[in-house]
C-alpha cells in the first residue's frame, strides 16, 4: 500500500485547489531548513508556524494535518520526500 493511500493523504486531497500552494511550499521549505539545525521536527514546525501565524490561523485544519504528516513520515522517507508528497498531493 502506498503512503498516498494513507488516511492523512486522503484528507489532504480535500484541500487541493483551495489553498495557495506557493505559501505552503515556502512554509515547508522553512521547516526543512530549520530541521537541519534543530534536529527536532516538532520544534521546527512550532517555530516556523509561529512566524506565519496569520496564514496558519486562516487554514488551521490544513496546517494541523501537514504537521501530523510531517511528524509521522519524515523519519521513514526523509523531510524532502514528505514535502514533495504534500505539495504534489495539493497540486
Amino acid at each position: 500500500m502506498s503512503i498516498l493511500e494513507d488516511p492523512e493523504f486522503i484528507r489532504l486531497r480535500e484541500f487541493k485547489g483551495k489553498i495557495n500552494i506557493d505559501i505552503v511550499a515556502q512554509i515547508l521549505d522553512e521547516i526543512e531548513l530549520d530541521l537541519k539545525n534543530s534536529k527536532n521536527i516538532k520544534t521546527s514546525i512550532i517555530y516556523i508556524y509561529s512566524t506565519h501565524l496569520e496564514e496558519i490561523r486562516k487554514n488551521k485544519e490544513l496546517y494541523d494535518l501537514i504537521a501530523e504528516i510531517l511528524q509521522k513520515y519524515y523519519q521513514r522517507i526523509g523531510i524532502e520526500n514528505v514535502n514533495q508528497l504534500i505539495l504534489n498531493t495539493l497540486r
